[in-house]
């Protein structure tokens, strides 16, 4: 993550500070099959989470995530939209997928797609979660 910011007496010159930001993990690892699910719902802090887990080289399943996080901004002109105004949300910091490429608009992608289907939504099923067990079954 990289924040960005003006200050005087240059307003036009733009500052970087890139936040570190390291997991130190404790312990053995694990040594059953793993998989972590991932789906478009999936935003901010969860790609935050699923970015370390996918730097850790765990398999992730599902859909590419939603595409967005940073710090929230929230900015009202006019007094808002409740008296004639607008209000738009907007973040300053700059997140980046671990090779560095632009995480936001492009999400976290799945090492294994598996999309929601239609057919589950109509039968109530989760076909994600399904595909997730079959995987981790397979691979004992």
């Amino acid at each position: 993550m990289y924040e960005h910011w003006q200050r005087a007496p240059n307003q036009f010159s733009s500052n970087v500070q890139r936040l570190f930001q390291f997991i130190q993990p404790k312990g053995g690892l694990i040594d059953k099959p793993i998989v972590v699910l991932a789906s478009r719902d999936s935003i901010s802090q969860n790609e935050h989470a699923l970015a370390y887990i996918q730097n850790a080289g765990l398999p992730i399943m599902g859909e590419a995530t939603a595409g967005i996080n940073g710090n929230i901004q929230v900015q009202s002109v006019f007094s808002g939209p409740d008296n004639g105004g607008v209000t738009f949300i907007y973040t300053g910091l700059q997140v980046t997928q671990n090779d560095g490429s632009s995480l936001i608009g492009a999400g976290i992608q799945p090492d294994m797609a598996v999309p929601i289907s239609r057919e589950s939504i109509v039968e109530g099923a989760d076909n994600q979660l399904t595909r997730a067990v079959e995987y981790v079954l397979q691979q004992q």
